[in-house]
């Protein structure tokens, strides 16, 4: 019956994904907020400097890339 079943749940998710529809489990909103609060800038003592072209946001790394050849 497990086998029936597993089979059943891959044809199912085949089709929809085949028609861009995502199935997805429900995100428990507490356990989302809990880690949105859990985030927080962090500092360092170097300062941060943008890295990357302009079109995709960039990155921020430390300022400590002397010596860094790649």
């Amino acid at each position: 019956m497990k086998k029936l079943i597993e089979i059943i749940k891959n044809i199912l998710i085949s089709f929809l994904m085949k028609k861009r529809i995502l199935p997805i489990r429900p995100i428990d909103k507490d356990k989302v907020n809990k880690l949105i609060q859990s985030l927080y800038p962090y500092r360092t003592q170097f300062n941060l400097i943008r890295l990357g072209p302009k079109e995709d946001g960039g990155y921020l790394v430390p300022d400590d890339l002397d010596g860094i050849e790649a």
